[in-house]
């Protein structure tokens, strides 16, 4: 134990950057099987449930960010005052191999999400976009299931996937040998963050068209 406290401790940061994804990604999946159908039986509009659900869901992804980070702090400190060094784990080397087999390949680039290493604001911005966009994702592809349940179904997963490798293609992360989607941090960090922004919306425009006038399942 004393040898691997040596080597050093993970900061809590890195881990919530990836396992916070994946949680705002199920929780995606499960409002829209869940929570939309809820407040419609209650006599909440489609359209005003929808909106409820986008706000809340911005304020839980600020929420999660501003607790991951005082987590970090205090558990930093802690670690700092028992002279524990602390890892910090370099998020962009988690991505693509080269090597691996293409839908491998397709996993890692939804796994690893798209990364500004450090914290500094222009990074916390992007752990609060990338739990919005998983959730979204999350979100896109529960509302398909609850609507059609068929093969339309599979294919908003087809089009989630090709979401999360354009979002992460745009920021310096591509699948090996796909070179038609263009690098945007080559411009600018703020022509990454735009451009998912523009994915997020038209995501969201996608998934207000599905439930509309979805019919409520009793």
């Amino acid at each position: 134990l004393s040898s691997r406290l040596d080597e050093g401790i993970n900061d809590l940061y890195s881990k919530f950057y990836i396992f916070g994804n994946i949680y705002m990604f199920i929780i995606g999946i499960i409002a829209a099987n869940h929570v939309l159908p809820y407040f419609v039986k209650l006599g909440v509009t489609r359209k005003d449930s929808f909106i409820g659900i986008v706000t809340g869901t911005i304020a839980l992804a600020v929420t999660i960010t501003v607790t991951t980070l005082l987590l970090n702090g205090v558990t930093n400190a802690f670690l700092n005052w028992l002279n524990i060094p602390i890892k910090h784990a370099q998020l962009s080397d988690i991505g693509t191999d080269p090597d691996a087999p293409f839908f491998v390949n397709i996993i890692l680039n939804i796994v690893g999400p798209p990364v500004i290493e450090g914290i500094n604001f222009a990074s916390v911005i992007l752990f609060t976009l990338n739990l919005l966009f998983y959730y979204v994702m999350g979100l896109l592809i529960g509302s398909a299931f609850y609507r059609f349940v068929s093969i339309v179904g599979l294919l908003y997963i087809v089009l989630a996937v090709f979401l999360f490798v354009f979002n992460a293609s745009i920021w310096g992360k591509p699948l090996p040998g796909v070179t038609l989607i263009p690098d945007l941090t080559g411009i600018s960090y703020a022509a990454s963050f735009a451009g998912t922004i523009v994915l997020l919306i038209a995501a969201l425009l996608i998934i207000r068209f599905t439930t509309k006038d979805v019919r409520i399942k009793l």
